[in-house]
C-alpha cells in the first residue's frame, strides 16, 4: 500500500475536525389565507317567560290586537276534503277605523259592503297581520295570550252562516271573545262560498251556541237583522227573546244579573226620530224594543 506522508495524514486530520457545513436556508413559502371563521350562530332562547308578567302582557297586546280593524272570517269549503271551514278575509284597501265600539263611529265595520273584505295576502296589509303563531309556542303562552287575541279583537260577521261556523269552529274560545257584530241576517248568494247547508240556517240557530259566550260585552246588530224581526220594535224585541232566551238567560246568570242582554245587545246609531219603516235607528222605537225585552227578562 502506499503509505501516507506525515504532512499530508495532518491537513486530512486537521479537514475532518473542521466544523460541518451549515444548512441551506430555503426560502419559506408564503402561508395560505386562513379560512374566514364561520359567523356565530346564537342557539340560546331568548328566555321570554323570565320577563315579568306586565312586559308579556304588554308584547301580547302589540302583537294581537288591533284596535281599529275589526276581524272577519266567512264560512268556506276545503278544497282539500270538502270540509266547512274558516276563511280570514281583510280590508280590499286600507281604510279609517271600522270598529262600531270606537268613539265617535257611527257607521262601522257591520256596515260595510262585503266586497269591502276579501280573501288576500295579509303581508299586503299591516294592519290586518297577527303574530297568531305565539299562540303555538306552549300551553302558558297561549293561555295568557289567547285572552288577548279572543277578547280585545272586535269579530264581524256578514250573515247567519258565518258566525254560526266561527261559534261552532272555536267553541272552546267563546268565553273569551267580548265583541261581537252580525251585518246581515242571509246570505248574498253571489259570494257565499260556504256549505249549502248552513246557506238558509235562520238567526235562532246561532242562540244556544252563543249561550257559552258568558263573557260577551257587545252583540252589535245591523238594522237589517233588527228589521227581520218585525218592523216594529216592540214587537222585534218579543221575537229576539223568544229566538234567543237561552242565550240571554245563561249571560243573565253568568253575570248575576238578569237583564244583562240589554247592555249587551248594541242597536244601531239613531239617525232621525219619529217612526218610520227602519225602526231599528230611531230614537222612539228603539226605547220600545229595550222596554219590551226588559219586560221579558223579567217575567222569564
Amino acid at each position: 500500500m502506499d503509505k501516507i506522508s506525515p504532512k499530508n495524514r495532518k491537513r486530512s486530520a486537521e479537514k475532518n475536525m473542521t466544523t460541518p457545513k451549515k444548512k441551506r436556508k430555503t426560502k419559506k413559502q408564503p402561508a395560505m389565507d386562513a379560512a374566514p371563521p364561520a359567523p356565530h350562530v346564537d342557539t340560546t332562547t331568548f328566555p321570554f317567560l323570565e320577563l315579568s308578567g306586565e312586559i308579556r302582557n304588554m308584547i301580547y297586546h302589540y302583537a294581537l290586537t288591533n284596535l281599529d280593524y275589526s276581524i272577519r272570517f266567512e264560512a268556506t269549503i276545503s278544497k282539500r276534503d270538502g270540509r266547512c271551514i274558516l276563511a280570514r278575509l281583510y280590508r280590499a284597501r286600507p281604510g279609517p277605523p271600522d270598529r262600531d265600539d270606537l268613539p265617535g263611529q257611527a257607521r262601522g265595520s257591520i256596515t260595510k259592503a262585503s266586497h269591502s273584505y276579501k280573501q288576500i295576502d295579509a303581508f299586503r296589509h299591516p294592519q290586518s297581520r297577527f303574530a297568531i303563531n305565539l299562540l303555538e309556542t306552549c300551553h302558558q303562552i297561549n293561555s295568557e295570550a289567547a285572552s288577548y287575541f279572543y277578547g280585545e279583537n272586535m269579530f264581524v260577521f256578514e250573515a247567519v252562516p258565518h258566525l254560526y261556523a266561527f261559534l261552532v269552529h272555536f267553541h272552546y274560545r267563546l268565553p273569551l271573545i267580548k265583541t261581537l257584530g252580525l251585518a246581515s241576517p242571509a246570505v248574498n248568494k253571489g259570494t257565499y262560498r260556504g256549505p249549502q247547508y248552513l246557506a238558509q240556517m235562520p238567526l235562532n240557530t246561532i242562540f244556544p251556541a252563543l249561550a257559552y259566550a258568558t263573557n260577551l260585552e257587545a252583540l252589535y246588530l245591523n238594522v237589517s237583522v233588527l228589521q227581520m224581526l218585525s218592523g216594529r220594535g216592540h214587537i222585534a224585541a218579543r221575537s229576539l227573546f223568544q229566538q234567543g232566551f237561552v242565550w240571554m238567560h245563561a249571560l243573565g246568570l253568568s253575570g248575576a244579573n238578569r237583564l244583562r242582554v240589554l247592555d249587551v245587545v248594541k242597536l244601531p246609531a239613531v239617525v232621525g226620530g219619529g217612526n218610520g219603516p227602519r225602526w231599528a235607528s230611531h230614537a222612539g222605537e228603539q226605547a220600545e224594543f229595550r222596554k219590551e225585552l226588559a219586560g221579558a227578562l223579567a217575567m222569564g
